[in-house]
């Protein structure tokens, strides 16, 4: 049973990698949508994107979670106390911070037409809260899968603690890189691409 559910774990840890880092760059250049009728459509893409990442998330999830509950801990605690957050805190950060602001943008831009866009739509759309919860999801994910093949059946600190630093800070430089893409797509000399 433990084969049969890390398999299922590195199975949907790898599908939603690979799905982060479409969704993550499908996001990322929702700003260069051009026309209010297309970005429209590619804001209601992206909220599909959502439910797909939920899939192999909560899969994820699952698997540690029947893991966990039919094993020793000692075959499933590195997998509770790692692989958990770093699939459940992107999921959740998509679905409480990306998805109620796509719905927002998608209800803003399903009455207007034309190009260009709004300052005020154009620094929405590129701000990090849209952005970056899908692309932490690939980081997450990538990290997870990293787990999976380092982590040996003890966990040990001094092995996730620099990975998981990384990954912070890898998250941190993102969330200020979109931030100035942001406050650059508002300012009323920025130029629709």
């Amino acid at each position: 049973m433990f084969s049969f559910l890390t398999t299922v774990i590195y199975g949907s840890a790898l599908l939603l990698t690979l799905l982060s880092w479409i969704a993550g760059r499908k996001a990322s250049r929702l700003l260069y949508g051009g026309s209010a009728e297309r970005l429209n459509r590619k804001i209601r893409k992206q909220m599909v994107w959502v439910a797909y990442l939920t899939v192999p998330a909560l899969v994820v999830v699952a698997a540690t979670l029947t893991m966990a509950s039919y094993m020793d801990s000692a075959f499933w605690k590195e997998r509770v106390l790692l692989h958990l957050p770093l699939t459940l805190i992107p999921l959740l950060a998509m679905w409480a911070l990306s998805m109620p602001r796509l719905m927002k943008l998608w209800k803003m831009t399903r009455t207007m037409t034309g190009a260009p866009l709004p300052l005020d739509i154009r620094r929405q759309v590129a701000h990090p809260l849209a952005i970056v919860p899908f692309q932490m999801s690939a980081l997450g994910a990538g990290a997870t899968l990293y787990f999976l093949f380092v982590t040996s059946v003890s966990l040990q600190l001094t092995r996730t603690l620099i990975p998981i630093l990384l990954l912070a800070v890898v998250t941190g430089i993102l969330w200020i890189a979109y931030d100035r893409r942001s406050d650059k797509a508002g300012q009323p000399e920025a130029v629709a691409s």
